[in-house]
């Protein structure tokens, strides 16, 4: 978890409080030849919110990040920050739909991933969003959430 908020120019959007009783389950680091990739994986059941942020070459993060199609514009408020982002819907399998929001700040691209809720409840999971940076207490409480998931 450490690691990961120390990483230059990568904000920190980790979800506080208990939305729908969300857990930390996986925290994920990749660097590759052309981007550096973050993930922060919350679930409960068969809801998930991810968090990903993406910093590098700016062909490969958009082709990383960016889904096809249009998108809606819209303006959100994550970590206190309000953002211009841009919000998809859409279906994955059968019975099973997601919404993605997407929105830079600085030079990183942040791909927020909700599954198996609504959207009222993706955008308030949105809402509950605070900056890892500035809240020391929510990281230990999340690596303390990370060592409980693990076998």
């Amino acid at each position: 978890m450490a690691q990961a908020l120390a990483l230059p120019a990568m904000p920190a959007p980790l979800l506080s409080g208990d939305p729908d009783g969300l857990r930390l389950k996986l925290l994920g680091q990749m660097s590759l030849p052309q981007i550096t990739l973050v993930r922060y994986v919350y679930q409960k059941g068969q809801i998930s919110f991810a968090v990903m942020i993406a910093t590098g070459q700016p062909d490969a993060v958009r082709h990383q990040m960016v889904p096809p199609g249009a998108g809606q514009p819209l303006s959100l408020a994550v970590a206190g920050q309000a953002v211009p982002a841009t919000y998809y819907y859409g279906s994955v399998v059968a019975n099973e739909s997601y919404h993605l929001a997407i929105y830079t700040q600085g030079p990183a691209t942040v791909r927020l991933v909700g599954a198996g809720m609504s959207k009222d409840e993706f955008f308030d999971t949105v809402k509950a969003l605070v900056d890892g940076h500035t809240h020391p207490a929510l990281v230990v409480q999340l690596q303390r959430e990370l060592d409980a998931s693990r076998p």
